[in-house]
């Protein structure tokens, strides 16, 4: 993430855009990004658990649905590394 942010912060002063203080890029990301990432994911799973309670039956479709919602979750995530997330 931190190599990220470096590059992006090096495109941006190379195109000669005035840049954000990197505190600032690092709060847009952690609101617009990684912490309604995780809201979502949250959401999602608690959503897949409820459907599962119900029908557990792996050719559910209420429960496919439910899963690759939970997946596409995790994945909008996946590449955020926070110690044990």
């Amino acid at each position: 993430m931190k190599r990220i942010l470096l590059a992006f912060s090096l495109m941006v002063g190379a195109t000669g855009a005035t840049a954000q203080p990197l505190s600032d890029v690092t709060a847009d990301a952690i609101d617009t990004h990684i912490l309604p990432g995780f809201e979502r994911l949250a959401a999602q799973s608690q959503w897949l658990a409820t459907v599962a309670q119900g029908d557990c039956d792996p050719a559910s479709p209420a429960l496919q649905g439910a899963s690759g919602t939970a997946f596409d979750a995790w994945v909008g995530v996946s590449h955020l590394r926070f110690g044990p997330s």
